[in-house]
C-alpha cells in the first residue's frame, strides 16, 4: 500500500515536473521570439547611441512608436577587443540586457582594428583592408560575437557606406577596383564565418550611401564591383536615403539595375533614412556657406533658420512630421521593403554651431525623440517630437502591409497599400483638393490626420478624424491616411 502510494505520488511529481518543463521551455521559447512576430514589419529605428542615458529607456521609447525593430547599433572591434586576445563585451551585454524580446536588433559591424588592420587613413570608422597574419583572429572575434548575441541577433550589416572615404579606404589601393576587392575579401570572410556559426544568420550588405552625382552613384566602379562579385554574400542591399525624397525611386532603380544585370535580385533595406535635411536649403550646394559664420548663414537663409532657432520649432517639428510620411512613402515605392528613420534621439537646436559642425544639423534633427542639454553635460529633458506621434500613426495604419501602388489622381501624391486584405490610401496635395476614391472604397471613408503640433505642455495635438463621401475626399498640404469607415 505505502509502495503504491509512493509511486504514485513520484508519478505524479514526476509528470508535473515535465508539464511545468514543457510548458517553461515554450513560455522562454515564445519569449526568447516574440520579436519573430514583428519580423516582416518594414518599420524600424536607427538608434545609434551606445550610452546608458538613452538605453534606460529605449525600448519603451521604440516600442511606444510601435517600431519593433532596433538598428545601427554599431559594434567596433577595437573596442571589443582594442589588445589581442583581451575582450571587453560591457557595452554590447549592457545593450542586450536592456533590449527586450518585442524588439528585433540589427547590428552593425565595424570591422577596423589598429593592430590587425592596414590603417593609414586620416579616418578608418569603418574599416580597411586586413593584415594577412590576421585573418584568424577577425574568425576568432566573429565567432565570439556571434555566440555573445545568442537569439537576440540575427541579422548582421557588415560595415558602412563603404564606397567613401570616411568609412573605408586602401593606402596601397591604385584603383576602386582595388579597394573594392580588398573589402570582398572582408565581407566573404564575415559572410562564411557568422553563417557557420549560426545558420540563421542574415547578411545585409552595409549602407550604401544612396549619395548621387551626376544621375549616377557617387562612386559607381567601386559599388558595381561588389555587386558584381560579392552576390553570393550578402542576403539584403542596404542603400541609405538622405536628401531629395523625390529622388529615392531614380537612386533605388539603379541599385535594381545593377543586380539584375548581373543576373539576381535581393531584398532592398534602408538602414538610415531621415529629413528634413538642411542641405537642400542651399541651391548651390552646402559647401559655399564654408567660409560663412553661423549668423550668416541664417541671417542669409530663411530654410536654414527653420533648422537652427528655437523660435522657429514649431515650424520644422511640422516640416518633419510630415517628411516622416512622405520619406516613407517614396521609399516603399521605390521597392525598399524596409526602412529605419534615422534616429531615434535628436537635439532640439544648436547654439554652438560652426559650418564644420553643420553635419550634426543635417542628421541630429532627424530624430524622433528631442533631447535638451546643457553642453557637455548630457541629456537632461526628452521631448517626443510630432514626428514620433506621426511615426506611431502610419505604422499603425500601414504595419504588415502586403503591397503599394503609386495613383495618379488630380496632381496629388496618392498611395495605394493593401494591409491584410483591406485597401489604405495615404495622401495630401501641394494644393488643397478633391479627390475621387470611389473605385477604391465604397460608401464613406474615414481620414485620420496626422501630429504636426504640440500643445504648452508638450503632449500631441490630435485633430479629429473626419469622414467623406468616397467620390469627394478633401486632402490638403499634410499627408493623412483614408480607409473605408466600418459599419
Amino acid at each position: 500500500m505505502k509502495l503504491t502510494k509512493f509511486l504514485c505520488i513520484s508519478v505524479l511529481i514526476i509528470s508535473v515536473f515535465l508539464i511545468s518543463g514543457c510548458v517553461q521551455s515554450e513560455c522562454n521559447d515564445e519569449d526568447n521570439n516574440s520579436g519573430k512576430k514583428f519580423e516582416e514589419s518594414p518599420f524600424g529605428i536607427a538608434i545609434s547611441h551606445f550610452g546608458s542615458d538613452y538605453l534606460t529607456r529605449m525600448p519603451e521609447d521604440l516600442l511606444g512608436a510601435r517600431s519593433h525593430w532596433a538598428g545601427s547599433l554599431i559594434v567596433r572591434w577595437y573596442e571589443v577587443e582594442p589588445v589581442k586576445g583581451q575582450f571587453n563585451w560591457e557595452k554590447l551585454d549592457y545593450y542586450l540586457k536592456e533590449v527586450g524580446n518585442e524588439i528585433n536588433l540589427l547590428l552593425e559591424l565595424r570591422l577596423y582594428n589598429g593592430w590587425a588592420s592596414v590603417g593609414g587613413c586620416e579616418k578608418n570608422l569603418a574599416g580597411s583592408p586586413l593584415k594577412e597574419e590576421h585573418w584568424n583572429d577577425l574568425d576568432n572575434f566573429l565567432k565570439l560575437l556571434v555566440r555573445r548575441a545568442g537569439n537576440k541577433v540575427k541579422y548582421w550589416s557588415i560595415g558602412n557606406e563603404m564606397e567613401i572615404e570616411n568609412f573605408w579606404c586602401c593606402t596601397f589601393c591604385k584603383t576602386e577596383e582595388e579597394s573594392a576587392e580588398e573589402y570582398l575579401k572582408i565581407l566573404k570572410r564575415t559572410y562564411n564565418v557568422i553563417k557557420e556559426a549560426d545558420d540563421n544568420a542574415v547578411i545585409v550588405l552595409g549602407g550604401f550611401t544612396g549619395n548621387w552625382k551626376d544621375g549616377t552613384n557617387v562612386n559607381p566602379e567601386f559599388v558595381e564591383y561588389i555587386l558584381k562579385n560579392g552576390k553570393d554574400y550578402f542576403d539584403i542591399l542596404d542603400v541609405h536615403l538622405y536628401g531629395d525624397p523625390e529622388t529615392y525611386k531614380e537612386r533605388v532603380q539603379w541599385f535594381i539595375d545593377l543586380m539584375d544585370k548581373y543576373g539576381y535580385s535581393k531584398p532592398i533595406w534602408s538602414t538610415e533614412m531621415g529629413g528634413p535635411d538642411i542641405r537642400l536649403c542651399f541651391e548651390s550646394g552646402i559647401s559655399e556657406s564654408r567660409n560663412k559664420s553661423l549668423e550668416e548663414i541664417i541671417t542669409e537663409n530663411e530654410c536654414a533658420r527653420v533648422f537652427y532657432l528655437p523660435e522657429y520649432r514649431k515650424e520644422y517639428y511640422k516640416m518633419h512630421a510630415e517628411e516622416v510620411v512622405k520619406r516613407y512613402m517614396y521609399a516603399f515605392d521605390a521597392g525598399v521593403s524596409k526602412s529605419f528613420w534615422w534616429t531615434l534621439y535628436a537635439v532640439k537646436e544648436y547654439q554652438h554651431l560652426t559650418y564644420e559642425r553643420m553635419s550634426h544639423v543635417v542628421f541630429s534633427k532627424m530624430g524622433l525623440v528631442a533631447t535638451e542639454s546643457e553642453r557637455g553635460k548630457g541629456p537632461i529633458n526628452y521631448t517626443k517630437t510630432p514626428g514620433y506621434y506621426t511615426y506611431k500613426i502610419m505604422a499603425e495604419e500601414l504595419d504588415m502591409f502586403d503591397s503599394i501602388e503609386k495613383l495618379s489622381l488630380n496632381d496629388a501624391e496618392v498611395f495605394l497599400f493593401n494591409v491584410l486584405g483591406k485597401s489604405v490610401i495615404v495622401a495630401w496635395s501641394e494644393k488643397d483638393t478633391t479627390l475621387d476614391l470611389s473605385n477604391y472604397f465604397d460608401g464613406t471613408v474615414r481620414i485620420r490626420h496626422i501630429v504636426s503640433e504640440l500643445d504648452e505642455q508638450e503632449n500631441p495635438i490630435y485633430l479629429e478624424d473626419e469622414f467623406f463621401s468616397s467620390a469627394s475626399v478633401k486632402i490638403g498640404e499634410e499627408p493623412v491616411f483614408i480607409r473605408e469607415e466600418s459599419e
